[in-house]
C-alpha cells in the first residue's frame, strides 16, 4: 500500500467524525513515528484507536512505518494480535488506521499488578504471546522486530495482544527480506528488549525470540528494564525454574546462532505445559 503525505494534526479534527464514523476524543498517545488517538466508533459504540503518521521528524520514515503496519495487520488474524478495523483517508486526504482500543500495555499492567511467577506468566502472557509470534512467523513469514512491553497491550480480561508492527518485515522462503522501496529499519531497536546487532536478514526470526525472552524476564522481576546492561542484571534476579533458565539464557545470547531459530522452536524448548 502506498500513501500520500499530507499535513494536518490529529487535534485539529477533535470532535469531528472521521469518515462520518469515528468520533475523536481528547486522549492522544505519541510514539516514535506515529500518534494514536482514542475515538468512539459510531457504528459499534466501541472505543477504537486511530493511528496516524507524525507530522514532525522524518516524514518518509514515518510513512514507511505506517505502510508496514497497515500491510501487516491486513494479513494477520489472531486472538493475541490487535485487530485492524479500517484503513482510510480523512477529508483532507490524510491516511489513518483504526484498530481496537485497549487501555493498558504490558508495562503498565505489570508495574500495577506486580511481578509474576513463571507458572502465571506462562499461562497468562507467555504461551498466548509466543503462539501469536509463531503464527506471524510461520503462517505469514512476518517478523515483528520490536517486541517490548509497550508494544503488547493487555485487555481488561487480561488477554495480551501484540501491536505496533511499524518496523516489521516479511521474509521470503529463504529467510531473506522481500524487496522494499524507501526507508529501512535494520538498526531500529529498543534497548533491553532487542538484540544489540543490526538485523542481518539471516537471523530475523531469532530477534523475536530474544525479545520474547526479555519480556518474560521483565514480567518475572516486575520492574522496568533500563537498557542492555540492566537486562543482564534482571536476568539474574528473575525467579526462573531450573529447567527454563537455560532456555531463556540461550534466547538472550549475544550470539544469534545460540538463540532458537524461530518462535516455534522456542515454544518447544520452553514447553509451557
Amino acid at each position: 500500500m502506498t500513501l500520500t503525505l499530507t499535513t494536518q494534526s490529529a487535534a485539529s479534527n477533535l470532535g469531528t467524525p472521521l469518515r462520518g464514523r469515528f468520533m475523536l476524543l481528547p486522549e492522544v498517545r505519541s510514539g516514535g513515528m506515529g500518534e494514536v488517538q482514542k475515538a468512539l466508533d459510531l457504528q459499534t459504540s466501541q472505543f477504537v484507536a486511530v493511528k496516524r503518521m507524525k507530522l514532525s521528524g522524518d516524514q518518509l520514515r514515518s510513512k514507511a512505518s505506517f505502510e508496514r503496519e497497515v500491510e501487516a495487520l491486513e494479513h494477520l488474524d489472531h486472538p493475541n494480535i490487535v485487530k485492524s478495523i479500517l484503513v482510510d483517508q480523512d477529508e483532507s486526504g490524510r491516511w489513518f488506521l483504526a484498530m481496537e482500543w485497549i487501555e493498558r500495555n504490558l508495562e503498565t499492567y505489570i508495574l500495577e499488578k506486580g511481578h509474576m511467577n513463571w507458572a502465571r506468566f506462562a499461562e497468562e502472557i507467555g504461551d498466548p504471546l509466543l503462539r501469536a509470534i509463531e503464527y506471524a512467523q510461520v503462517s505469514r513469514n512476518l517478523v515483528h522486530r520490536d517486541l517490548n512491553p509497550r508494544n503488547i497491550l493487555v485487555t481488561d480480561a487480561g488477554v495480551p495482544k501484540i501491536t505496533d508492527y511499524g518496523i516489521s518485515k516479511v521474509l521470503d522462503d529463504r529467510n531473506a527480506w522481500m524487496p522494499v522501496a524507501g526507508r529501512t529499519f535494520v538498526d531500529a531497536r529498543t534497548a533491553g528488549f532487542s538484540p544489540k546487532e543490526a538485523d542481518d536478514r539471516v537471523h530475523s526470526r531469532r530477534r523475536d525470540c530474544f525479545s520474547f525472552a526479555a519480556i518474560g524476564v521483565f514480567c518475572l522481576v516486575g520492574r522496568r528494564i533500563n537498557g542492555d546492561d540492566d537486562l543482564f542484571v534482571a536476568m539474574q534476579e528473575a525467579p526462573l525454574p531450573d529447567g527454563v533458565r537455560p532456555v531463556i539464557e540461550r534466547a538472550l545470547s549475544d550470539d544469534p546462532m545460540q538463540r532458537p531459530v524461530d518462535a516455534r522452536a522456542l515454544r518447544m524448548d520452553v514447553d509451557f505445559h
